[in-house]
């Protein structure tokens, strides 16, 4: 039982920090193309101001991750 609650908390951490990272990367991106920075955390946007920018790299993430 110990190991199996060691797994489920280290995978959820390993998926929050995922997301942190990927974040970071969109916004980066991002503010490359003169996106002025926003306080938000929504990944989901974050790509929709990528799409909107016609941005390479969001294609490249949905190709790593989802394999479009």
């Amino acid at each position: 039982m110990k190991v199996v609650a060691e797994r489920e908390i280290s995978y959820t951490m390993c998926r929050s920090k995922l997301a942190e990272i990927l974040e970071k990367i969109l916004k980066a991106e991002l503010i490359r193309l003169g996106w002025d920075l926003q306080k938000t955390h929504d990944l989901e946007k974050l790509s929709g101001e990528l799409r909107a920018r016609h941005s390479d790299l969001i294609k490249d993430i949905t190709r790593c991750f989802f394999g479009n």
